[in-house]
């Protein structure tokens, strides 16, 4: 071995590294020298190519990432709130892609079963990154659940994106999942009721506040909104507003209203088909009730010019304020109107007509409240006694809440009179019965005694041969199989089976009703044959409740074909006929799924989504006026929901006028074609027992009728199907919760606030709080309540009619009729 240089370590001869060629020590090239070398000898489009990979696939990543279309947002009721159960706004804005497309969307959510329900759009044309935003309607039928926008072309997916309900606190951005996950909010309990201010706020939030029901279920909800651009195209986007509001202190918020007619005839027509409106317009009164004005179709009479306020005292007296109103500085112009409809509440003058300070008029079957002031403004903003105000106008009971008993029986009953309703049509399905919990747990319990100690016994004492088990017990789970099938085909039966319950009302017009704007914002009209007296085309509006059974596993093609009195009557005469088929030839309508308020199974509040067994969903058509695919399990029943229109003029006269004391004088001539019974005519809290009121026949309404009060004449003993079993001391029948007594339901859901409310029903009439026309009685109009013969309008599956020969119908007709002064 030989010894190393100096400063250098041994290094073993197997280990140590390789030499030049020559066996010279020469150290090994750097990594300079290999990069200049590989660079010499590298073709030149080769390292062009590797220099500019990294940005070429950046560059294919964007466009291949990159969609044809995008969802951008997303937008669900006002203000982020809306009901479960009821038709709800959204508003979508896509953003085109690099090419011209044209597709549809698509909105999907469960209704009240878990089952996927879908409405898609008309044909959609997006420019290259155009932006569009579109609106539709969706009906949401769970607390905890998804909504699913969807774009498609030619039928294909092109892009989705899935929203989650989660719950939302108002003042920020919280929810119940990660951040930055897409998030709509949760709907609201059918059973709140929700007020949507449309302008600046005019104090509500402070009138909710004092008063606010305690129980999250029956809670007052604000939806407060400047932007009218987003209300909806179709009436029934304000299915689930119980009063809308309108302030008009900025009269720039309503311009889109001019400028998109289409959102504007739905909020006439949602008022005119029982809609309720607050409108306070002071000093924008002549941009917005002039000739031109955006809101000139939902003023009460004819704007005149404005007038200095002087004296506020009529509206301290109409409040019943405690505090007066500042006076210092008080420069008010007021609206004057005239040609006016409806009661005078508050004015300024001599005279109620001098300057009409607060109006309430009737509007077809809605109504409007008008207040010429702006209460956002000084010097009502800063007054104590707007609350007060509010309250009247908005007629509020001082006291909302309810005792522990009834938030028992609330809570027991799915909160809203409406599950009372189903409950009772499910158990007048003719020729099904639904076994007792009892039997079924007594039959399990002998099931299981047959197939263990039953068949040991038989096999070991009887037969004394254990192996012939092998025998016995296939044929005790087959013989118990054919039993439980026989047990179920007898109880329910093998036919469809349906009950349904329609109430039409229908608004016999006065003069001034059909001689304002509001007839070109409404449904083709007609009037009778008669040119030499023509008569004012009224306004006739459908609730159909279904309730059916399907005896197999089938989908539906649903819709619905209304029917008037006298269609089919073998008596109604050839004039008749002919009117009232063109009614049913222009009416428009609208079907959808009920759902069941409350937290008990099946509810809409229900912790948690259901599911459903079902693969696919079913279908809206086009305008919502159809049932497309709608799947019903086998022995199952499902509850569907139309509203329908129509414009016209039914032949039934009513010429009434009050007296002095108030009472009603007159007569009612009935030439529908049929007989009405159960017949009472409402005025105020008056009501007058005509029994029935025979085709051809006029009735004369004068002292020999005694009136007795509405409240009496609909909770006696005899105002339901059946007689009541319990009276009380005055006559009156208590409601009872768990009745199945239909007529008896229904007549507390049409007049609901008029009996007495939550105090004598003991529930709340909220998800279908527009049967409730009880405001009618406040004004000057007459009501007659009656009954008519026959199934009323008909569903159809296809075109085949959805019914049997044992069917049970419910027909009321209500007819709201001008009374003269």
């Amino acid at each position: 071995m030989t010894a190393s240089p100096p400063g250098r370590h041994a290094v073993p001869a197997r280990i140590r590294p390789q030499t030049g060629r020559n066996g010279h020590g020469k150290r090994p090239p750097s990594s300079h020298f290999l990069l200049f070398t590989f660079g010499c000898r590298t073709p030149f489009w080769l390292l062009v190519c590797l220099a500019l990979t990294p940005a070429m696939v950046t560059m294919a990543a964007e466009l291949s990432s990159t969609p044809v279309v995008q969802i951008i947002d997303l937008q669900i009721g006002f203000d982020g709130l809306y009901k479960l159960g009821c038709w709800t706004p959204v508003s979508l804005t896509l953003r085109g892609g690099q090419t011209e497309e044209t597709g549809l969307v698509e909105l999907i959510v469960a209704d009240t079963d878990g089952v996927p329900t879908t409405v898609v759009s008309a044909p959609i044309r997006l420019g290259t990154d155009q932006r569009k935003t579109i609106s539709m309607l969706v009906r949401p039928g769970q607390a905890q659940g998804s909504l699913q926008a969807r774009w498609l072309v030619a039928g294909q997916v092109r892009t989705q994106r899935t929203y989650t309900m989660a719950r939302t606190t108002r003042n920020s951005q919280e929810t119940e999942l990660g951040a930055g996950a897409d998030h709509i909010p949760a709907g609201l309990p059918a059973t709140n009721r929700l007020l949507l201010v449309l302008g600046p706020a005019p104090g509500i939030a402070e009138l909710v506040q004092a008063s606010q029901m305690r129980d999250p279920w029956a809670a007052t909800r604000i939806a407060h909104t400047l932007d009218t651009s987003r209300m909806p195209v179709l009436p029934s986007g304000f299915e689930g507003i119980d009063t809308l509001v309108l302030t008009t202190s900025d009269p720039t918020l309503f311009d889109p209203l001019l400028k998109n007619p289409e959102r504007l005839r739905a909020l006439v027509l949602w008022v005119e088909q029982g809609g309720r409106l607050l409108l306070f317009c002071g000093r924008s009164a002549p941009d917005l009730l002039g000739p031109d004005g955006a809101l000139a179709s939902l003023s009460p009479g004819r704007y005149q010019r404005q007038i200095p306020l002087r004296n506020v005292l009529p509206l301290e007296t109409f409040s019943g304020a405690e505090k007066p109103l500042a006076r210092s500085r008080l420069n008010l112009r007021v609206p004057k109107l005239t040609d006016l409809s409806g009661q005078i509440l508050a004015y300024a003058g001599q005279q109620p007509t001098d300057l009409p300070l607060i109006v309430r008029a009737p509007y077809r079957l809605g109504e409007v409240v008008f207040a010429g002031i702006d209460l956002d403004l000084p010097p009502f903003r800063d007054w104590s006694g707007r609350p007060s105000l509010l309250r009247k106008l908005l007629d509020w009971p001082l006291q909302e809440n309810v005792s522990k008993q009834q938030r028992s029986q609330i809570d027991s009953t799915g909160g809203d009179l409406i599950a009372q309703l189903r409950n009772a049509l499910d158990q007048h399905l003719t020729g099904i019965s639904t076994l007792s919990f009892a039997l079924v747990a007594l039959l399990i319990v002998g099931y299981i005694g047959l197939i263990g100690p039953g068949d040991f016994f038989f096999v070991q004492s009887l037969l004394r041969r254990m192996e012939l088990t092998w025998v016995t017990f296939p044929l005790i789970v087959v013989g118990t199989s054919a039993g439980a099938y026989w047990l179920a085909t007898t109880s329910k039966g093998s036919q469809l089976r349906v009950a349904q319950i329609e109430i039409v009302d229908v608004a016999i017009a006065s003069v001034r009703e059909t001689a304002g704007p509001t007839e070109a914002a409404s449904p083709a009209e007609f009037t009778g044959t008669d040119k030499a007296k023509p008569q004012p085309a009224g306004l006739i509006r459908g609730t159909v409740w279904t309730h059916f059974f399907s005896p197999r596993a089938a989908r539906y093609d649903l819709t619905l074909r209304p029917r008037l009195p006298g269609q089919t009557a073998p008596q109604a005469t050839s004039t008749n006929t002919a009117l009232l088929s063109s009614a049913a030839n222009h009416s428009e309508s609208i079907v959808s799924w009920l759902g069941l308020p409350g937290n008990a199974l099946g509810g809409m509040q229900a912790g948690g989504a259901q599911t459903t067994l079902l693969e696919h969903g079913y279908a809206f058509g086009q305008s919502l006026q159809s049932l497309h695919g709608l799947p019903v399990q086998v022995w199952s029943t499902k509850t569907i929901q139309a509203d329908w229109t129509a414009s016209g003029t039914l032949p039934i006269e009513m010429e009434l006028s009050q007296t002095s004391d108030h009472l009603l004088v007159g007569k009612i001539t009935n030439r529908l074609g049929v007989e009405l019974t159960d017949c009472l005519l409402i005025f105020g809290r008056w009501a007058y027992h005509l029994a029935r009121v025979s085709d051809g026949r006029t009735v004369a309404i004068n002292d020999d009728l005694q009136p007795r009060t509405l409240k009496t004449m609909l909770t006696s003993a005899t105002a339901g199907d059946r007689v009541a079993s319990r009276i009380t001391d005055d006559g009156t029948a208590p409601f009872d919760r768990f009745s199945s007594d239909v007529t008896r339901i229904v007549k507390a859901m049409m007049f609901y606030e008029a009996i007495g409310g939550v105090n004598y029903t003991g529930t709340l009439n909220r998800y279908q709080h527009r049967i409730d026309m009880s405001y009618v009685l406040q004004t000057d109009r007459a009501i007659l309540l009656a009954r008519a013969p026959g199934t009323g309008s008909q569903w159809f599956d296809a075109d085949k009619p959805l019914k049997s020969n044992q069917d049970q119908h419910w027909l009321f007709y209500r007819f709201v009729a001008p009374v003269q002064k």
